[in-house]
């Protein structure tokens, strides 16, 4: 991905050093749409909301790790495995790519956005804030960002650090 072989082993390493997931059952797995994508699946059977929770863990640990962006972090209910115990990745990807996970993909989307408007965000406190939020908006394409937020829950990239210091300077 953008030139970074990521594999999957080591993504699901990562992973189980998050407090939070031990003990939770993890596939990391490319997805081939325009460009491949990073997507996890997890074993999980709790609720969304406490889902989106881990969901952003994952994301942010594995962007501060490896400044890797991972375009999706799904729950599912098993994880298939061959009859010698190897993971199935190649069933994920089709079940993906068939659209399998596309209602579970817009209930959560439908969580983090009602969690966004709840969220009272820090407004910038001077001019420098106030330029900085507005190019942090314009080079994520989101709405509004507070000064006090994470960008790395944003799914930024390294293309995305290199448009920012080049907006900034």
């Amino acid at each position: 991905i953008n030139g970074v072989n990521y594999y999957p082993s080591d993504l699901e390493r990562l992973i189980e050093e998050i407090r939070d997931l031990q003990g939770y059952k993890v596939v990391a797995c490319g997805i081939k749409k325009e460009v491949e994508e990073i997507y996890i699946f997890v074993e999980y059977s709790g609720s969304l909301e406490d889902f989106t929770d881990l969901a952003s863990k994952i994301k942010v640990h594995l962007a501060k790790k490896l400044g890797a962006e991972v375009s999706g972090i799904l729950p599912i209910e098993t994880i298939q495995k061959t009859a010698s115990g190897k993971v199935q990745r190649f069933k994920l990807n089709e079940m993906y790519l068939k659209g399998e996970f596309k209602n579970i993909e817009n209930e959560l989307e439908q969580i983090r956005s009602l969690a966004r408007i709840k969220t009272e965000r820090e407004q910038p406190r001077n001019r420098v804030e106030k330029d900085l939020v507005h190019i942090f908006t314009s080079v994520l394409d989101i709405d509004e960002i507070g000064v006090l937020d994470n960008i790395a829950e944003y799914g930024i990239d390294s293309m995305m650090v290199t448009k920012l210091l080049n907006n900034i300077t």
